[in-house]
């Protein structure tokens, strides 16, 4: 269970203070604190002077290797009350006022006035709920550290100075879109106390003075008063100039070797992260000082990849000058200038180290004209823009509300970006429900005149420009417009929303892999590469349609599965790199080379495109090691398809070679660092010549000093903000060290000096390291222009390989895993089909494709539909594997359609244009429809869209409303499908009145699950074979008997039944009209006498006007409504 703030700071060691007289532990000798600092490790060390002139460095935790002295203040200004760790220290938080302060919300407690509310905090997070527990780390994670006291000034005259100390800090809350972040400092009645008092929830307001509760609220803004910022030190105004333009994103501000978080953004990093407060949180001795924590610098990127992980917005701030060269301002202290440098957002992270996933991230921005705010037509018309930053491409399209849905779940994007206060509820839900993880950002309304595609594309592009992203991402030039989604039918399945959720075709935006296939993806995913799986998981959401792409690919997994070739080219392409990204990376680097950047971020990028130009130098050498393997067995290839990828695969090996020709390639792939060839730049060849001169001359002193002091021990020592210090033995005489060195620190073992001569040596080595280190970082530009220059022959090389990833991912899934057959489906000419070349599906020994080496038996199914029969009346008991014989019949035609094996024993089919299923029951609470009204919405849908060439699945219609209107409905959408639209259809029903009216129907098959009943003990032993004929009945009773429904409440349910049963027949004989010889009655007859309401409903659905006037499928429904009514007032 977490501490409270004020618990943790309670039980803190003290620290010891600037100023302080102490003595030390181990010598019993005595001195005063004069500097703290961190080490390399970021450990807190304070610097003690003695009285001898000597210095001592050791723990600034009291106790650890000093201890206050008794007769002494702590540095503070007011007498120590105690000396070491064994004695309690003081109370560090005030207690609370008595009587205790009211607020709005009544009494607080002091952890309410120190820390915010879970809830506060959870509104400052972009709205990822989901999200944040999959990111969490645990305690032994490194990025849940502990972050000990800060370097601290010497007094209060440098306070505000930049430099390595830690003391100032600032709040920064990502403001929520719903609500103010409650509870962050003090209660109402302190605010006139409070230095921060207007960031408190009940004063707060946005730059344009508006309250959280005003609707044009703009969360990513605060209002700074200018009295409080005219009190505040240097660093904290650099700070808030920044922070309040960005007060929804956490800022993480570089402060020496430190990346800080203040205020309200360091209670979320104590929170989520567990960072410790440096001084415990508020410091009671100085109110102004704002609450911080931190991080060290070298892992602020993996620091700020975990935030974003939990659904926060990051922003790193840079400091754009070193010490030396800061700028004075005019009251002559230093302050080191700062620029908000990088943002880090759920939707548009770009470094793989960040990502962690070779999935795609993208960002959609949405736009609705103000009139349809308040709609909830699902044919309402919207623009979208859809952005991956990793890749660099844009699509841009509009559509309608359905199609937006199918766009949502195929892309799945991370992050929604919407026009302030112009989102309907509806909208906001349908999004909500397909991408539940996803962050949300509100922008200023767009222009009314323009095209909604233009205004979501004027959105991403403004907010891509605010976090700094919109040129690395417009360098890529990969701008296209997506067509509407029901205008690519034609080369292209539709897997509309309900389908791709209710098949689960593609993994849940947020769902784990724990290695089992959870979804049809998961299954032929066996890509290599990462840019493979991407177009992997692109191709089964859009499954081919034209006869020749089917084929063609089929031909092509055929061929690749000759002689294994697929797992001997999958073993090159698994050691490359995921070069799209990487190439990506290199463009935007290379437009943005000059830019100014940080003094660590010049370093920490240099690096960093170091190492992406090796890993993609070396990735397509393996490009061209996989062409070769294609060419050497180019006479075992008879696919068009791989013939025609080998003819379109681009020769990249003279642009590989001429950039790998400027500089050493295994230094840069061992140490990271770029090391050119003589000659490539004549500039950095005599920046680094003057480099070696002052090296040279650096060593030559060293060996004139031990001359002249005879101390040959001397040598070269480093400290964290000096790399050349003289260093000798500490038993060495004082008396023989020279008068012109000047002491800068000593410990037991040595003494560090530094002279005037060094001094300068030092300067001229900074300055040429720092001309070297320009010229290095203009050449790595210009290395990457170069391969710049060739990108589009570079993208084309990935394309192709992409391809030929995913082919043989194909082929690799359609081999049997379990020894069981796998078939190349058979795609049929249209005049094949038979029956006025009527659609056909025919599937025999049809298996479970998730199910393959799982170890257990499954049963196969055979499926026959197409000639004169276009529809599967399907019944049988609940468990009895009705539903999961729907899914398998398509599952089998995406598999096909994609051009993988299907795994059954013969598949012979015509292509299908679109997959149509209602599968399941519940009701979608965000948009208030019963489940019912959704199971009614979706057979709409599926009515209006259908066509002849279209796959139905209906599993169970009619179950959430009364018996005779659930049986009159399905009637007529099976009726209405079967006559209207022709389609293969698949329905599953446990009505058998309505298997009786389609009796004499050829173009409807009954069909059922076969199962048995033990006479003993009445148990149901379900078969999960697919028979001809219908079932008898349900088996309902059977079921919960398996289920452990109690045998009373069964006996008394089977009593039940067989009463109801017997009045139905007797009342059944009282409605029959007399008949004299009833032996030979027609079948026909006996069904109609078994049903006489079905019987006068078919005779009132003759009267309906059929040919040209015939009724869509929603009039359809609508007229047999209307039915339903006067049949029971007739009755």
């Amino acid at each position: 269970m977490q501490k409270s703030i004020q618990s943790y700071f309670q039980a803190r060691p003290g620290t010891l203070r600037v100023g302080a007289k102490v003595e030390s532990l181990k010598t019993s000798k005595c001195g005063e604190v004069v500097k703290l600092s961190r080490n390399d490790k970021g450990v807190s060390e304070a610097t003690v002077l003695l009285a001898n002139g000597e210095r001592m460095v050791g723990s600034s935790i009291i106790g650890k290797d000093f201890n206050l002295r008794e007769d002494a203040g702590d540095g503070s200004g007011k007498d120590s009350k105690w000396v070491s760790p064994t004695k309690k220290p003081p109370e560090t938080i005030p207690k609370p006022r008595s009587p205790a302060e009211k607020s709005p919300a009544g009494t607080r407690k002091v952890q309410d006035i120190i820390s915010p509310s879970s809830k506060s905090l959870d509104s400052l997070r972009l709205q990822s709920p989901n999200r944040s527990h999959n990111a969490l780390a645990s305690s032994s994670s490194p990025l849940a550290l502990s972050v000990s006291p800060p370097t601290i000034r010497k007094g209060k005259e440098t306070e505000g100075k930049g430099g390595s100390s830690r003391q100032q800090a600032s709040p920064s809350s990502n403001q929520g879109k719903q609500q103010a972040l409650k509870g962050a400092t003090a209660p109402a009645e302190a605010s006139k106390k409070s230095f921060w008092w207007w960031l408190e929830d009940q004063h707060i307001k946005d730059a344009n003075q508006r309250r959280p509760t005003d609707p044009d609220y703009d969360a990513s803004s605060v209002f700074v008063p200018p009295d409080s910022f005219r009190e505040m030190t240097n660093f904290q105004q650099q700070y808030w100039n920044i922070k309040k333009c960005n007060f929804d994103t956490l800022i993480l501000c570089k402060l020496g070797k430190f990346y800080e978080l203040y205020e309200r953004d360091a209670l979320v990093g104590h929170k989520e992260l567990n960072l410790n407060f440096t001084h415990g949180g508020r410091d009671p001795k100085n109110p102004r000082r704002m609450m911080c924590v931190g991080v060290p610098e070298a892992c602020v990127e993996a620091t700020a990849s975990k935030i974003v992980a939990l659904g926060y917005k990051v922003g790193l701030v840079e400091e754009m000058e070193k010490a030396t060269s800061m700028k004075k301002i005019a009251d002559g202290r230093k302050v080191c200038e700062r620029s908000l440098r990088k943002m880090f957002t759920p939707g548009t992270l770009c470094d793989e180290e960040l990502i962690g996933t070779h999935e795609s991230r993208p960002l959609v921005s949405v736009f609705l004209l103000e009139e349809s705010r308040t709609s909830d037509d699902p044919h309402l018309q919207l623009g979208f823009c859809l952005v991956d930053c990793t890749t660099g491409r844009l699509l841009v399209g509009s559509s309608d509300v359905n199609d937006f849905e199918v766009l949502l779940r195929q892309y799945t994007p991370y992050e929604v970006l919407h026009p302030r206060g112009r989102m309907s509820s509806f909208l906001k839900n349908i999004i909500r429900r397909c991408v539940p993880a996803a962050s949300w950002t509100s922008l200023p309304m767009g222009i009314k005149e323009d095209e909604l595609a233009a205004n979501a594309v004027g959105g991403v592009l403004s907010y891509l420009e605010k976090i700094g992203k919109s040129t690395s991402v417009l360098a890529m030039r990969k701008l296209e417009f997506l067509e509407e989604v029901r205008t690519t039918a034609s080369r292209h399945m539709l897997l509309d929303s309900q389908t791709l959720s209710g098949l689960n075709v593609l993994e849940h935006p947020q769902e784990k892999r724990r290695g089992e296939a959870t979804c049809l993806w998961h299954y032929i995913d066996r890509a290599a590469t990462s840019f493979g799986k991407r177009l992997l998981r692109w191709w089964i959401a859009r499954p081919l349609v034209r006869r020749e792409d089917i084929r063609a690919r089929l031909d092509a997994v055929q061929n690749l599965q000759l002689e294994d070739l697929a797992g001997q080219l999958q073993q090159l392409m698994a050691k490359m790199p995921d070069l799209e990204r990487k190439l990506a990376r290199v463009r935007q680097h290379s437009r943005r080379q000059e830019e100014e950047q940080g003094v660590a971020e010049a370093s920490a990028t240099q690096r960093r495109m170091v190492r992406e130009v090796v890993q993609l130098l070396d990735g397509f050498r393996l490009v061209q090691g996989v062409a070769e393997m294609l060419a050497e067995r180019q006479e075992e290839i008879s696919s068009p398809l791989l013939l025609s990828l080998l003819r379109n695969l681009p020769d990249t090996s003279s642009v590989i070679e001429s950039v790998s020709s400027k500089f050493d390639m295994p230094l840069a792939r061992e140490k990271g660092s770029l090391s050119l060839l003589p000659g490539f730049d004549r500039s950095l060849d005599d920046s680094l010549r003057r480099k070696e001169d002052v090296d040279k001359q650096l060593n030559e002193y060293l060996l004139e000093e031990k001359k002249r002091t005879s101390c040959y021990k001397m040598r070269f020592a480093s400290s964290s903000k000096d790399p050349f210090l003289l260093e000798v033995p500490a038993d060495f005489p004082s008396s023989s060290v020279p008068d012109h060195f000047e002491l800068h620190s000593a410990n037991k073992s040595c003494r560090r000096y530094m002279t005037e001569r060094l001094r300068g040596l030092l300067v001229q080595l900074e300055g040429v390291k720092e001309e070297a280190d320009d010229l290095h970082r203009r050449a790595m530009g210009m290395l990457c222009c170069e391969l710049d220059g060739s990108f589009p022959l570079l993208s084309r090389a990935v394309a192709c390989m992409a391809e030929l990833d995913a082919l043989c991912s194909l082929a690799r899934a359609s081999v049997s895993s379990d020894g069981l057959p796998m078939c190349k489906p058979e795609v049929l000419e249209e005049e094949e089909g038979g029956g006025s070349g009527a659609p056909v599906l025919q599937v025999k020994g049809m298996r479970h494709p998730f199910l393959a080496g799982s170890g257990g038996t499954f049963i196969p199914n055979d499926i026959e539909l197409g000639g004169g029969t276009s529809c599967l009346l399907l019944t049988g008991p609940n468990m009895g594997g009705k539903s999961t014989t729907l899914r398998l019949a398509c599952f089998s035609v995406i598999l096909a359609q994609i051009g993988c094996y299907v795994p059954a024993e013969i598949m012979r089919f015509s292509p299908v244009d679109q997959v149509l299923t209602r599968l399941g029951a519940g009701d979608d609470i965000l948009r208030g429809l019963s489940t019912f009204m959704v199971e009614m919405r979706d057979v709409s849908a599926m009515l209006s869209s259908s066509s002849r060439h279209s796959l139905v699945i209906i599993d169970e219609l009619g179950r959430g409303t009364s018996t005779f209107d659930g049986l009159a409905i399905a009637y007529a959408v099976l009726k209405d499908l079967v006559d209207r639209v022709g389609c293969r259809t698949l329905l599953s029903t446990h009505y058998h009145l309505l298997v009786d009216e389609f009796r004499e129907d050829s173009r409807v098959a009954p069909m059922h699950m076969a199962c048995r009943v033990e006479e003993e003990t009445d148990r149901l032993i379900m078969l999960y074979k697919l028979t001809p004929s219908a079932c008898s009945r349900s088996f309902g009773l059977e079921c919960a008997r398996a289920a452990g429904i109690p045998q009373e409440l069964l006996g008394r349910a089977a009593e039940a039944s067989r009463g109801l049963e017997v009045s139905t027949r007797s009342k059944r004989k009282r409605e029959d009209p007399p008949s004299s010889s009833p032996s030979k009655r027609s079948c026909k007859e006996s069904a109609r006498a078994r049903s006489p309401q079905l019987s006068s409903f078919r005779r009132i659905w003759q009267e309906i006007p059929q040919g040209d006037r015939a009724l869509s499928g929603k009039e359809a429904l609508m007229a047999f409504n209307t039915l339903t009514r006067l049949w029971v007032e007739q009755s």
